[in-house]
């Protein structure tokens, strides 16, 4: 099971450093080895750790960005719904990892060229009724759905929540204990 687990998450990294490439091309077209920097990237950040050794998120989060930036390009491109879905879907799917990475959709401006290109995209999802950003919103709800789905057959409600007495304790913070303190070890 563990070797398997390790082999599909080395899996979800090469499709990220995949998109990555393909994303980079697009961006710098006249950049003759973008090569170079995937390994660059590779070797100075923690992907190293989290793509063999890790057993968090990441790695999913990583490839799911790269799906994204490289469906915004297409977008861009061709403004066909198939990459709108494809949009959607994938920040369902980034929801799903982690809730907190769907602010992704907040470097939509960033990524994109200038701030006309920026407005021309937002003000073409709501052309035509809105039909390009239904399209998002139903990429986008159809992998919550199925987790929805899932928790009613596993659990027989629709909402169920894993972490009950987990959470922030907002008036006795534990900065300075969590910051450092001699306990944070690997057990």
């Amino acid at each position: 099971y563990s070797f398997f687990f390790f082999l599909g998450s080395y899996f979800y990294f090469l499709i990220g450093i995949y998109l990555l490439i393909r994303v980079a091309r697009k961006i710098y077209p006249n950049v003759e080895k973008v090569n170079w920097f995937i390994p660059l990237i590779y070797m100075s950040s923690p992907l190293i750790y989290f793509s063999i050794f890790s057993m968090a998120s990441h790695h999913y989060s990583f490839a799911l960005f790269g799906l994204f930036f490289w469906s915004l390009l297409k977008i861009q491109e061709s403004r066909q719904l198939k990459h709108v879905f494809l949009l959607g879907l994938t920040l369902g799917l980034v929801f799903l990892i982690r809730p907190t990475n769907i602010s992704i959709a907040l470097a939509i401006p960033f990524f994109l060229k200038d701030k006309a290109t920026t407005l021309n995209l937002f003000s073409w999802l709501f052309k035509d009724k809105g039909k390009p950003f239904f399209t998002v919103v139903l990429g986008g709800l159809i992998p919550v759905f199925l987790l929805l789905l899932t928790w009613k057959w596993e659990t027989g409600k629709w909402f169920f929540w894993a972490y009950n007495g987990e959470g922030f304790n907002w008036t006795t913070p534990k900065i300075f204990q969590v910051l450092f303190c001699l306990k944070k070890r690997w057990n």
